[in-house]
């Protein structure tokens, strides 16, 4: 892959609007990308039946009308912030990628987000998303991750700026890391420095974690390994450390290696970095 064409970044009435669309538009100038701005609103005539025991027709109506103009009122005030925000970043309005430069446009669409996301994401090189508000994973990061085939990169949700001078790949010898590297590849040819770093056990394993260096060799990626000393703290809270002490820009991990249903019962890194996110983490399922 030499380059991301195409970036998707969803977006509802949360918080952080005007932060989460800088930085993505900061994303899409790094690359020379098109942006799309996804703004989804799931209306309560879609979403609750109209029978509810106690509640009339008439009172239905009047809440789904109130709720229908403040989502319309908000998705105004943000599309007005975002054509700001694109001309104070020197990124053209445009439907399509421009041949040159990085571009942008809103795309308003009603509907259940995820699943949104998990149609119009897989046409994207790189869906961009904000780590969930809870620290758990949303309907909206699941498809994104599962439903697309596509890498998500997560940005902290204050996050204005993107770089990626210094990239920390996490490595375990799963296909979803290996995808993850893959995916990265624009990302880590344009780095000053690479760091690779695993677990004692799963440098040694196979794919090994010189066979990663090898790897990323061959694609003219010079980067270094290191051995997380063992010590009782979780994988992903060591990884976070690790990127700490390496001055990391940029994270780069498989997202869900172990089955999902035992990462949601019983923790997994995937997890562990939603829940403390320092800096941008792409993630490849």
């Amino acid at each position: 892959m030499s380059g991301y064409r195409t970036l998707l970044m969803p977006i509802g009435l949360g918080g952080d609007a005007e932060e989460r669309i800088a930085g993505a538009l900061a994303i899409a100038k790094r690359f020379e990308a098109h942006l799309q701005v996804l703004f989804t609103y799931v209306s309560p005539r879609q979403s609750i039946p109209e029978d509810i025991f106690g509640v009339s027709k008439t009172a239905m109506h009047s809440l789904a009308q109130a709720a229908d103009r403040h989502a319309e009122e908000v998705g105004a005030d943000l599309h007005a912030r975002f054509l700001e925000l694109c001309q104070g970043h020197g990124v053209a309005l445009a439907e399509r990628p421009a041949a040159k430069g990085a571009s942008a446009a809103w795309r308003p669409a009603h509907g259940d987000r995820s699943r949104l996301i998990g149609v119009h994401g897989r046409l994207a090189d790189l869906i961009v998303l904000s780590p969930p508000a809870q620290a758990r994973p949303s309907a909206s990061f699941e498809a994104a991750l599962l439903e697309t085939g596509k890498p998500v990169l997560l940005m902290p949700r204050r996050q204005r700026d993107f770089k990626a001078g210094r990239i920390l790949v996490g490595w375990n010898g799963s296909r979803e890391a290996a995808r993850a590297v893959t995916d990265a590849l624009p990302m880590l040819a344009a780095a000053q420095a690479v760091v690779v770093v695993a677990t004692e056990d799963c440098a040694q394993a196979d794919p090994s974690l010189e066979a990663v260096q090898a790897y990323l060799s061959s694609h003219g990626v010079p980067s270094a390994t290191e051995i997380l000393e063992p010590n009782a703290r979780p994988i992903g809270q060591a990884l976070i450390e690790a990127a700490r002490a390496h001055a990391a820009d940029l994270m780069v991990i498989g997202g869900y290696s172990r089955p999902r249903m035992r990462e949601m019962i019983f923790g997994g890194v995937t997890l562990e970095i939603l829940s403390a996110l320092e800096v941008p983490v792409l993630m490849a399922h």
